[in-house]
Order: C-alpha cells, then sequence, then structure tokens
C-alpha cells in the first residue's frame, strides 16, 4: 500500500484552481506545448528564410544583368593588374597604379580569374559575389540590433539602391570594401553578447581586410574608435576594443605605403580628376573642422542610460556620419575627393538608420514603404550605364587608319609628391590596349603643356603620314593640342562619352 508523502513535497490533486486564483498558490508556469503555437512559428521562421532568398536571388539577377559589356577605363586597371603572372607583380602593379587601393582585391581577382577566366563578364563576377554579400550581412546585423523586420528591410532598401548596382556591377573593389566594413562591424557587434579570443580574432581580421582593401577603411576603424569611447562612458570597458587593435595590427606592415600613397593622392595629380584644390585660409579650414566634428563629438560625448536599442542606432550614426563628413571636409579644405562610391560601407548603414526610423511608424508603415522604394529602385536594375567606348575606338583605329600611325595619349607629368608621375604613358592607353591589339606606334605627350604636346603631335604627323590623338580633356582641351600647320589636316573627330578621338594626317 502506497504510503503518503511529506506535507509540501509535491503539488497534490487537491491543491484547486481556486487556491491559485486566491493567490494562496502561484499559477506554474505555461509549457511550450501549444502546437498551434509552435507550427505558427516554424511557418513564420520559413517564411523568413524564404524571404531572405527572394532578396538575395532578386538582387544577384539585377547585378548579373548585362555583365558580358565591355569595360570602362577603370575597370581595366583591375584586369592589368589581375592579369599579372605572379602575385608579386599583381601587387606592384595595384600599388603603381590604383593608390589608395593596397592590393587584397586585385590578388583575389586574379586568383578568381585564373578559375574562371579573363572576359569581362568574369572580370565582374566577382564584384557581384560580393555585392551580394552586404545585403545578408545587413540581415544579420539588423536582425542581432533592431530585430529581423528591421534587418530585412535594410536588406530591401540596400539591395537596388543605385549605388549598390554601380558597384556590384563594376569590375572594381568597393563591393568587397562594403562587405568586409559590414562584416567587420557585425562581428564586433557579437562580442558584445559573447566575447572570445576566437570572436575579437574573427572581427579583427574582417577590419584588416577591409584596410588592405581600400584606405578608407581606415574611416571605418576610426568609427570604430569612437564607439569604444562611448563603450568606455557607458560601461566602464570595452568588450570590442581587442578586435579594433587587432585590426590596426594587421595593417601595420602596409602602413608606410599608406603614408607615402595618402601624400601622393592629397598633394600630387591622382585625383584631379575629380577637382583641382583650391586656396583656403588657416580660419576657414579650421571652422569647417570645427563643423564636421561636432556631428561626431555629439555622438560619442551624448547621455549614457539609454536603452541597448537607442545604443545600437547611435553606433550605426556613428558609421554613417564619420566617413562622410571626414571626406566632405577633406574635400573643402585640401582638395576634392568625395565621391559615393568612397563612403559605400557608410551608404549601407545609412539603409540601416532608415529602416530602424520606418519602424518607428509601425511595421506596415515599415514594410510598405521599403516594398515601395525598392520598386521604384527596381527601375535602375534596367540601366546598365554606358558601356566603354574602346572596342569602338579600336575598330576605327584598326579600319580607318595605316598601321605606321601612331596612336597619342597625354601623360601628367611628375609631381614632388607622384614619383615619376601618373601614368606615364597615360592614363587612356591601359584600356586601350586592353581592346586594340595592331602594330601602331604608342606614344604619350604632356597633358599640361598643350604647345608642346602639338609640336610633338605635328612631327609624328609630318614623319608617318598620320596619327590618332586620344583625349580625356574634351574637345576644348584636345583641340588646344592639334598642330597649327597648313601641312596638317584634321581627317575626323569623335566623341565617345568623356573620350575625344581625333585622326589626323599629313597633307599632299
Amino acid at each position: 500500500m502506497a504510503q503518503p508523502l511529506p506535507a509540501g513535497q509535491i503539488q497534490t490533486a487537491t491543491e484547486t484552481s481556486a487556491q491559485c486564483q486566491a493567490g494562496a498558490l502561484a499559477a506554474p508556469p505555461r509549457l511550450p506545448t501549444d502546437l498551434a503555437a509552435a507550427t505558427l512559428s516554424a511557418r513564420q521562421s520559413l517564411a523568413n528564410k524564404l524571404l531572405v532568398l527572394a532578396v538575395l536571388g532578386l538582387a544577384a539577377g539585377a547585378y548579373a544583368y548585362s555583365m558580358d559589356r565591355s569595360l570602362v577605363a577603370n575597370e581595366t586597371y583591375s584586369a592589368l593588374a589581375a592579369f599579372q603572372p605572379s602575385i608579386g607583380l599583381v601587387a606592384q602593379n595595384a600599388l603603381r597604379f590604383d593608390p589608395g587601393k593596397p592590393g587584397l582585391y586585385h590578388i583575389l581577382l586574379h586568383w578568381f580569374c585564373g578559375i574562371f577566366g579573363h572576359s569581362e563578364a568574369s572580370i565582374r563576377a566577382m564584384s557581384i559575389f560580393f555585392g551580394v554579400a552586404p545585403l545578408a550581412l545587413l540581415i544579420a546585423l539588423g536582425q542581432d540590433l533592431f530585430g529581423f523586420g528591421i534587418g530585412i528591410v535594410a536588406a530591401l532598401l540596400w539591395a537596388f539602391n543605385p549605388e549598390a548596382l554601380v558597384t556590384a556591377r563594376l569590375g572594381r573593389m568597393y563591393s568587397l570594401f562594403t562587405a568586409l566594413a559590414l562584416a567587420h562591424v557585425w562581428a564586433i557587434s557579437r562580442l558584445r553578447h559573447k566575447q572570445t579570443p576566437g570572436a575579437s580574432a574573427l572581427a579583427g581580421l574582417a577590419g584588416g581586410a577591409m584596410l588592405y582593401t581600400h584606405l578608407d577603411g581606415v574611416l571605418i576603424i576610426a568609427a570604430d574608435c569612437v564607439v569604444v569611447v562611448r563603450e568606455f562612458r557607458r560601461d566602464g570597458r570595452s568588450l570590442t576594443l581587442p578586435a579594433v587593435i587587432f585590426s590596426i595590427l594587421l595593417f601595420l606592415p602596409f602602413f608606410p605605403f599608406a603614408v607615402a600613397q595618402t601624400r601622393a593622392l592629397l598633394f600630387a595629380h591622382w585625383l584631379d580628376w575629380i577637382g583641382a584644390p583650391q586656396p583656403h585660409s588657416a580660419t576657414f579650414k579650421l571652422v569647417i573642422a570645427v563643423l564636421a566634428s561636432a556631428p561626431i563629438l555629439w555622438l560619442m560625448l551624448a547621455r549614457r542610460q539609454v536603452s541597448e536599442r537607442s545604443e545600437s542606432f547611435q553606433r550605426c550614426l556613428i558609421y554613417v556620419c564619420l566617413p562622410v563628413l571626414a571626406l566632405i571636409a577633406a574635400s573643402v579644405t585640401i582638395r576634392p575627393m568625395f565621391k559615393i562610391r568612397y563612403v559605400s560601407p557608410s551608404c549601407a548603414f545609412t539603409a540601416l538608420v532608415l529602416a530602424y526610423l520606418l519602424d518607428k511608424g509601425g511595421s506596415r508603415v515599415r514594410n510598405l514603404t521599403a516594398a515601395v522604394t525598392a520598386l521604384l529602385f527596381a527601375i535602375f536594375a534596367l540601366h546598365t550605364g554606358q558601356p566603354g567606348p574602346w572596342p569602338r575606338i579600336a575598330a576605327q583605329i584598326r579600319t580607318s587608319g595605316s598601321p605606321v600611325e601612331p596612336v597619342v595619349f597625354e601623360f601628367q607629368p611628375s609631381g614632388t609628391y607622384d614619383g615619376g608621375g601618373e601614368f606615364p604613358n597615360g592614363f587612356l592607353r591601359v584600356p586601350f590596349d586592353f581592346y586594340f591589339h595592331g602594330t601602331n606606334p604608342r606614344l604619350a605627350v604632356s597633358g599640361a603643356d598643350p604647345t608642346e604636346a602639338a609640336k610633338s603631335i605635328t612631327a609624328e604627323v609630318l614623319k608617318s603620314g598620320g596619327a590618332w590623338l586620344i583625349s580625356a580633356k574634351g574637345l576644348q582641351g584636345a583641340t588646344a593640342e592639334l598642330p597649327r600647320n597648313n601641312n596638317v589636316r584634321i581627317e575626323s573627330v569623335n566623341q565617345y562619352s568623356d573620350v575625344v578621338v581625333v585622326h589626323l594626317l599629313r597633307s599632299h
């Protein structure tokens, strides 16, 4: 016969619901055994996964549209470096002709094209892959910081954004730069939940790789430092500081080259295509520096005791604002250097910030606005931009001239900081040679001295019976370099976007 258990050891059947309602006993916790709720949760999880796959798949399709069009000039410099026979020559070529881009992208492209070939599509395919990666990272980062809804909306806003489309379709390093910056920040955000040596090393490795992709990654590291200051002010410690330090340590071997390249970019002629530097007073420069620094200081020193969600939003704002304000301030005070692709990571973070703000109006407003915006942006997916003119230029010279007629390009004379002049054979020589394989001699004249250029071109026309001038200075600039000689006549002038091609012949 069963013996009664000591009183109070277990809850007995005689304890009624009335006793629970009267407060004599606490209601037992509800166990997650509701089949309907479990089914709903499983369906929601499946729907979320399908939504992620749909966004990534549609974006990949949009990025791959018309990927075999002819290369533009700067893409041929990616190809020039990647097609070198050894890694050492790849790095050397990247440092020589692509300052500010330390070479990681070129090395990866070298390996990629070694497997998939050297066509225009192969050159761009790696950018498409790294163009899709930021979408997955935005979803992961958004989910960690604010929830899945905001993450997927941020990815949708960025997926068909014109800037995302351009960088993903371009055979350059900007999609890789964006992917590594987001991977670095996402890995850092994970450290706030669980810090391990392996996780810190992964975050630092992503940051180091970012720095070896584009020197503007320094601005992302600067934003990291601002976030670290906020962490110390808020929590009295920083779980992300070791990862930031590791990123910097990984970049130290390249630091002397980075200093030299930065000096050349700022004070030589590499960035003249954006605009010439303008002189300003010290007072003006100080005012601009203060105005640019004020928002960052405010974000760094703002109220400490806020919710984790609000704190995450402020961190995102730091990654949006600091790189953009720094480049704008430097463009005003030193020389023009701002291009939107240089701050592509900040643009991706802007999508996350906008998704967070849209969520303030409720999930329905957030989702509807994101869907409409993505639909409007999708129009840009059908616009692939102008293909490079170089196949047409090559065909014109091959069919309309003589193989003995030289092709003349413009070079920039050597300056104080550029170590021998930028593109001594002319910037347009590389895209031309990528598509033209004729025997015509190639020559270069000074783009800074139109009079001397005209004399050199005249001599070549009289000696060879004709010549081709390929100029990046527009019709007016090319006209200043043309011969003023009755024995030389202009056979044809063609303008391909920003490239002017002039065919000169000797008069008989």
